[in-house]
């Protein structure tokens, strides 16, 4: 029972340390991967405006990023109401400017 409760207690700390206490390093990081992420997805605006759609595969090559992460950023982009997506799924997907 002792030690079911100091497991709790220490499961209890631990959770209000990590939210509550952030150290300016990992402020620091947190900004830069949002300002990347921002950057990323101005690039992307801007290269639909130079030519009116993209797909996945050219968001990966345009901003260097994984498969997920692209398709992270055009549905972050869509839900903001920028772009919108043109296909159900798959090769015939691609994105354009609403």
């Amino acid at each position: 029972m002792d030690t079911l409760f100091t497991l709790v207690i220490g499961i209890i700390i631990g959770l209000l340390l990590s939210r509550g206490f952030k150290s300016p390093q990992i402020a620091k990081i947190v900004e830069e991967r949002s300002s990347r992420k921002e950057e990323n997805k101005k690039k992307i605006v801007e290269y639909l405006k130079k030519n009116q759609k993209i797909t996945n595969n050219e968001v990966e090559k345009l901003v260097s990023v994984s498969d997920s992460t692209a398709t992270d950023y055009l549905q972050e982009l869509e839900e903001e109401g920028k772009i919108e997506q043109q296909g159900k799924e798959g090769r015939s997907v691609y994105y354009q400017l609403k």
